[in-house]
């Protein structure tokens, strides 16, 4: 389980997610309002951004708490990005706290992250998931977790079809991993996040327990962008749900939600 934010606008500082909001991602890594599963989020903190035109995305991670790294705090005050996705993680149970496995990733221009779990990981679903992965994509990261292998199989799917769009990445992957849970008998949660330069996708499902929560706030016509939450970051009434088995697209121009439809 994590906590996530994303955002797509005229750019802001990382700490209008991580740290300036009455229930900024540093607030919900002590005290989550909505966990559906765990309490808390103190196992990692990562923030990807994009600024100016560069189609290539910073990245911070660290294995702290929000308020634990000193170094975050003051620099989140003075980077900026249009484009914005971070996470604070809860370690699933008999996985590693590791840099490496500190969401979100990245690869080839995309950055991933993931609030949930791929069930009897160790026992079953994790082989699996290798198992659709080429093997030259798997080395490239150390250690593997759920969250990893679930942002790998979107990964693979972006790198292998030039003609993929970022949704088309997600569905495939969400789908893949939904399926191999279910052949496993092991319950799957799958609020994931996927973002690139100019454009954020995100999908709020789950299989065999109760979905993670996840909310929208667009302010895109006032200007102010679009914001994506595991938990409102503030008690602004423009937070609106996102539905079970919805897809969410963020774009410059509009955001949408659209039924997701997974065949397992």
């Amino acid at each position: 389980m994590s906590r996530l934010a994303a955002y797509l606008g005229p750019p802001i500082a990382l700490a209008k997610l991580l740290y300036e909001p009455p229930h900024s991602l540093e607030e919900q890594a002590y005290a989550p309002r909505e966990m559906t599963h765990g309490r808390l989020n103190v196992d990692g903190t990562g923030v990807a951004w994009w600024r100016d035109a560069d189609p290539h995305p910073l990245r911070y991670a660290t294995i702290a708490a929000p308020r634990a790294d000193l170094n975050l705090v003051s620099l989140s005050r003075r980077l900026a990005g249009h484009t914005v996705l971070a996470t604070v993680r809860s370690v699933t149970d008999g996985l590693p706290t590791a840099l490496t496995a500190t969401l979100p990733f990245e690869l080839d221009g995309v950055v991933g992250s993931h609030d949930g779990f791929l069930r009897k990981f160790r026992e079953a679903t994790a082989a699996r998931c290798l198992a659709k992965l080429p093997e030259a994509l798997v080395g490239e990261f150390e250690g593997l977790s759920d969250s990893l292998a679930v942002f790998l199989l979107a990964a693979a799917a972006w790198r292998e079809d030039p003609d993929l769009t970022l949704a088309g990445a997600l569905i495939g992957a969400v789908g893949t991993a939904a399926r191999i849970c279910a052949d496993a008998d092991a319950a799957c949660s799958l609020n994931v996040v996927l973002a690139a330069e100019n454009e954020i996708v995100a999908t709020r499902l789950a299989r065999g327990v109760e979905p993670n929560p996840l909310y929208l706030r667009d302010t895109l016509e006032e200007g102010a962008g679009a914001w994506l939450a595991s938990e409102p970051l503030d008690d602004n009434p423009g937070w609106v749900p996102v539905a079970p088995d919805h897809l969410v697209r963020m774009t410059p121009t509009a955001t949408t939600t659209s039924p997701l439809q997974i065949e397992l």
